[in-house]
């Protein structure tokens, strides 16, 4: 089983989504930013991720 991590950002009360490409399993629909872990842990996976997807980094984050 692979490990997956999610992510929300805030930002004014806003959340931020992505749409899912054409080409993806649920293609076309809205969700929360995820990704993989890979051969890293966790938090490393998710600043990974959001560096990513957003080309942000994030000044401080709670992990649940």
């Amino acid at each position: 089983m692979r490990e997956i991590v999610l992510y929300v950002l805030l930002e004014g009360g806003r959340i931020l989504l992505e749409k899912r490409k054409d080409d993806e399993r649920y293609g076309g629909l809205w969700a929360i930013p995820s990704g993989h872990v890979e051969m890293e842990d966790k938090v490393s996976a998710l600043l990974r991720e959001i560096k990513e997807e957003t080309g942000l980094v994030p000044e401080e984050y709670i992990l649940l």
